[in-house]
């Protein structure tokens, strides 16, 4: 066939094919991590272009944020879809070990609430009627595997986390020997003013929604201040119900891949 005047990249089929752009090296390479971006594409040149392929893939980026992720001593892994997670984490975690988890709408998303409860481990299962909260918290900084998510992700190879009780980037900074962060794409942001914004005015808002907080950002759908400087990084005073009780960013480690970023190239979670 004729070779393409254009290829297009997004996700996910070229963590197989990576090396595909390099038998067209004059084709023009244009990048998109969302499929509108792509079909967008295709409309405005199919009939003006031979396009032989159509590669999605994140591979550019990915490699970029491992590296970055890895320098600071995190452990970092790619996986295609939120399909991937349980299965990894099956391999990844001995049977009998004890397991932990912290509140996370991606953890639901990617059915790994139902791997603990399968019965292979003793599960600190904070969702269980009736169970005493204070003690499973306090249990989980002695837990082998502790798993959660994070707010964001900075391309500087950062954590960001907010929280409310604390009891989450508490055992996240210390305490269970492994921990396990599963995020979506969509928590990629370039520093941490834009991983501070992001909580002010997507992460918080959807959050107290879900929890019916009476929240002001769940009114405004966004914080009370809402600029991120020396000045705005927590709303404060200014909201008397806010989740926003505790804001940690990670960066370089001391203990090497003690915590795991597992990345999943799909948007997942606030």
């Amino acid at each position: 066939s004729a070779s393409p005047q254009a290829l297009v990249l997004s996700f996910p089929y070229a963590l197989n094919l990576k090396n595909l752009a390099t038998l067209f090296p004059r084709a023009p390479l244009i990048y998109s991590t969302l499929h509108p971006v792509v079909n967008k594409f295709f409309k405005n040149f199919l009939n003006n272009l031979t396009i032989s392929y159509v590669i999605m893939t994140y591979m550019e980026k990915y490699e970029k944020l491992r590296k970055v992720f890895e320098n600071n001593n995190f452990g970092f892994v790619l996986l295609e879809k939120k399909e991937d997670v349980v299965p990894y984490l099956k391999e990844h975690m001995k049977k009998g070990s004890v397991c932990s988890v912290g509140g996370s709408v991606t953890l639901d998303q990617c059915r790994v609430l139902d791997l603990l409860r399968c019965g292979d481990y003793e599960f600190l299962d904070r969702y269980e009627m009736g169970a005493d909260l204070k003690k499973i918290f306090r249990a989980t900084f002695s837990a082998d595997y502790y798993i959660s998510s994070a707010n964001a992700l900075t391309e500087h190879g950062e954590v960001y986390l907010v929280d409310g009780t604390g009891n989450r980037v508490s055992a996240t900074i210390y305490g269970p020997d492994k921990v396990y962060l599963v995020c979506g794409v969509n928590k990629i942001v370039k520093n941490l003013k834009e991983a501070v914004e992001r909580v002010k005015t997507v992460a918080a808002p959807l959050n107290v929604k879900r929890l019916n907080y009476g929240t002001y950002c769940r009114e405004s759908g966004q914080c009370a201040k809402n600029m991120a400087d020396e000045e705005h990084l927590m709303c404060s005073f200014t909201c008397q119900n806010t989740i926003c009780c505790s804001s940690v960013a990670l960066s370089r480690q001391k203990i090497k891949d003690r915590i795991v970023i597992i990345l999943v190239a799909e948007e997942l979670g606030y």
